[in-house]
């Protein structure tokens, strides 16, 4: 910690938040395991009805696995800059 002038104490840069309770741990892999399987259950669901209705078999599903995988990274990454805050 570094004092200032008028002797108040502001935090370090490299100090570190305070650690997370359990129980903000299991609800944080909660959101991760939700934000990957929900997107992935999603598209993949879509695209084989596409296919079926298409006749076009693994064409829309490996695109619902592209979106899925895309539209993850982001959802992960929000909440991964999110949680460092």
């Amino acid at each position: 910690m570094e004092k200032e002038e008028n002797n108040e104490v502001k935090p370090s840069v490299f100090e570190t938040k305070a650690p997370m309770t359990t129980a903000e741990l299991i609800s944080f892999a909660t959101e991760v395991g939700f934000s990957i399987a929900i997107p992935l259950a999603g598209f993949v669901f879509v695209g084989v009805l596409l296919d079926k209705n298409l006749k076009t078999s693994p064409l829309c599903l490996i695109i619902g696995l592209i979106l899925s995988l895309i539209s993850t990274s982001i959802i992960l990454l929000t909440k991964i800059k999110k949680f460092l805050k």
